[in-house]
């Protein structure tokens, strides 16, 4: 499949991301978004890394309750994505995540804590809020689409 097909374009759209913005993700450069949620716009962050992996993070959501749901979603577009792009890996992260109940479930399905700089594209607020020194924390894990694809197969 064209990696720049209209159907890619439509995940990408109903996840936030601007005609603009899919070009750059296209070009391979990372792409800081409005993340689309119930309540008011979170921030994402998207990286066509190489012709293998897709990373992919929510660097900031404000929507009392719907986390877990939130991130269900943001994950299987992200393999829905990664899949028609012809992928081997994704990697899911979420930074500064003050929900505890979503935190403990990350860590018991494999999210791994690390520090990473902030990225410059991120509004000075934001990068207040994110951490001290230019780094920020997230947990991070990376999926192998093959899986996925395989758990979804009617068996």
């Amino acid at each position: 499949m064209d990696g720049n097909s209209p159907e890619n374009r439509d995940l990408l759209s109903s996840l936030g991301l601007t005609e603009d913005q899919q070009d750059s993700f296209f070009d391979h450069a990372p792409v800081v978004y409005s993340m689309r949620t119930q309540t008011k716009l979170g921030v994402g962050m998207i990286r066509l890394i190489d012709e293998k992996r897709l990373r992919h993070g929510i660097v900031e959501i404000e929507d009392p309750g719907n986390g877990i749901r939130l991130f269900g979603q943001y994950r299987a577009k992200t393999l829905d994505l990664a899949k028609n792009l012809g992928l081997s890996e994704v990697e899911l992260f979420g930074a500064a995540i003050i929900n505890l109940k979503l935190k403990e479930m990350l860590s018991r399905r494999g999210f791994e804590p690390r520090v990473e700089a902030i990225p410059d594209d991120l509004d000075e607020e934001l990068k207040e809020e994110l951490g001290h020194d230019g780094v920020m924390e997230i947990l991070t894990k990376t999926f192998s689409v093959q899986e996925y694809l395989a758990r979804q197969s009617p068996r």
